[in-house]
This record gives C-alpha cells, sequence and structure tokens, in this order.
C-alpha cells in the first residue's frame, strides 16, 4: 500500500515536472499559437486545461469532495506561459506536501460525463485512484501537445507526451524511444 502510494505521488510529480520543462522548453508564441486545422486551441488551452483537473483534485482535499465540472478555466493560463508555470510550480509544492494518508480515504466526485443529461454524474472513488486519473488524463493531453508542438515544428524531449506504459513496452522490446520519436519529428 505504502509503495503504491509513493508511486502514484511521484506520478504526479513527474507529470508536473515534464509541464514544468515544456513551458520552459517553448517560447511564448508558441504557447499560444494554433495548428490549424488540426486544432482550434494551442498548447497553453490543453495545458491549462491539464493543470484545471490538478487544481479540482487539489480543491478536494481541502473541501472533502471532488468536481471536475467547477473548473477555474482561467484564461491567462492559456496565454501566460510564466503564469502557466508559476501555477504548475505551485501544484508541486502542493502535491509533495499533501498528507499521503488522505490518498486511501473515500470522495466522492463529481463530473458531467453524460451529452444527454443537463445534470452532473456523482460516484464514489478514492483520492488515490482520482490522482490517478489527473495523472493519466494530463498524459492524455501531453500527447496531443506532443502533436500540435509537432505540426508547429516545435522540438520537445522524446519522451513527451508518450504513455510510461508504451515506454515499457518499447523498452521490453528493445527499441530506443529517441530513435523511434526521432523518426515522426520535423527536421
Amino acid at each position: 500500500m505504502e509503495e503504491n502510494i509513493d508511486q502514484i505521488l511521484g506520478s504526479a510529480h513527474e507529470v508536473l515536472t515534464q509541464g514544468e520543462e515544456l513551458l520552459r522548453l517553448i517560447g511564448d508564441d508558441d504557447y499560444t499559437r494554433v495548428a490549424r486545422p488540426a486544432f482550434s486551441s494551442g498548447i497553453g488551452a490543453h495545458y491549462r486545461h491539464c493543470l484545471d483537473h490538478f487544481t479540482s483534485f487539489l480543491r478536494g482535499t481541502r473541501d472533502g469532495e471532488i468536481n471536475f465540472d467547477t473548473r477555474d478555466r482561467d484564461s491567462n493560463m492559456e496565454i501566460d506561459r510564466l503564469f502557466a508555470l508559476e501555477q504548475t510550480q505551485a501544484m508541486l509544492r502542493a502535491v509533495i506536501n499533501l498528507d499521503r494518508s488522505l490518498l486511501t480515504r473515500s470522495v466522492r466526485i463529481t463530473a458531467k460525463v453524460q451529452y444527454a443529461s443537463t445534470t452532473s454524474q456523482t460516484a464514489m472513488s478514492t483520492f488515490e485512484r482520482e490522482l490517478m486519473y489527473v495523472v493519466a488524463h494530463a498524459m492524455h493531453h501531453y500527447a496531443l501537445i506532443r502533436v500540435m508542438a509537432s505540426l508547429l515544428e516545435i522540438r520537445l524531449p522524446a519522451e513527451f507526451g508518450v504513455a510510461p506504459s508504451t515506454l515499457q513496452h518499447l523498452r521490453n522490446r528493445g527499441n530506443s524511444i529517441v530513435s523511434l520519436i526521432e523518426e515522426c519529428e520535423p527536421a
């Protein structure tokens, strides 16, 4: 149990650190530029969306329930790369300081997941499971950010936006992630 909690907290730290590295690597223009026609929003909008889910989770650790529908959606985070960096660093500190015992507790989750309904749906979960969700959700958006960056001819670190299970699969097959990613990247 303790080892699993350490790994989940470690994954949150890793994904936020990857975000921090992304924000240091790209410029302000690249952060807001849109890779049309494939996308209707830029890297900043997707990154803000990731941080919104972390904020909902962290707010839930304080409030005792997590509502993924009441996200901040702060447009400044979409257009101000340095502001997003500051927010990422604050979230890293919050994750580091999380009460480990909290993660094993039950929590009610609210999220609108049905198109036809006008109300949100609720379910019971644990903080541990929801932190896993927030991390996996960020990884999914990082993959989209990787596609955007490629279309905009921005080089990212080889492992950015690649799921840990995919990286492990490639390593098990003896493949180098760097060589495989470089085959797909712009020159």
